[in-house]
């Protein structure tokens, strides 16, 4: 899920979010908030910080 999720933002971000060049969308849901733990049982929002650090 981490790397489709990364691929995703990924291909969005490098297409300057112009919508005739991104044919993604990215939808991501959180049960109980960004602050849920995650499968691992780290929070959710610990998980997407690390994937919205592109560079």
């Amino acid at each position: 899920m981490l790397e489709t999720l990364q691929k995703c933002f990924r291909e969005v971000s490098e297409s300057g979010f112009d919508k005739e060049k991104s044919e993604v969308l990215c939808v991501v849901e959180t049960a109980g908030g960004v602050a849920s733990p995650g499968p691992s049982g780290s929070l959710q929002c610990d998980l997407y910080r690390t994937i919205t650090q592109f560079g």
